[in-house]
């Protein structure tokens, strides 16, 4: 199966990356990016290249994973999402960290880049704290006991 046009504009349409922005972020020229969107990405090493800086898979990309997806725009957006947190969880990131992650994975809005899976990491952290290896209960007495 040749690459795969649909997939990748709608990709690019999901993570709001325009052809440019791809083109600096895989070091690339912008007119490989427009041939891509058209169904002609010509070497393995682009399609690794883009893989990589989308956060997925040349599997996908050529269409060969998640092949439920293509008419399922929930599906679609899922696929997105568990691809980013594989590549947000192969960073030095702790097991909390990757757990928490893990349960967000299943609601509708989860992140869909391996950056914003950090950012939500980071803001969890900062909400509850870090459990260090176990979770930290605090009891909250009212009347000043």
């Amino acid at each position: 199966m040749p690459f795969s046009p649909t997939r990748f504009n709608r990709l690019l349409d999901i993570k709001q990356v325009t052809q440019q922005r791809l083109a600096a972020i895989a070091a690339v020229a912008q007119s490989q990016i427009s041939d891509c969107t058209r169904g002609t990405c010509r070497t393995n090493e682009l399609t690794e290249k883009l893989a990589v800086a989308l956060d997925c898979t040349p599997d996908f990309l050529l269409g060969w994973s998640f092949p439920e997806v293509d008419d399922d725009d929930e599906l679609f957006r899922a696929a997105v999402s568990r691809m980013a947190l594989d590549a947000f969880e192969k960073r030095d990131v702790s097991d909390d960290q990757k757990s928490r992650c893990r349960k967000v994975l299943r609601h509708r809005a989860a992140p869909v880049t391996a950056d914003a899976w950090a950012i939500l990491s980071e803001q969890i952290e900062l909400a509850i704290g870090p459990t260090n290896g176990g979770t930290v209960l605090h009891v909250v007495r009212s009347g000043g006991a």
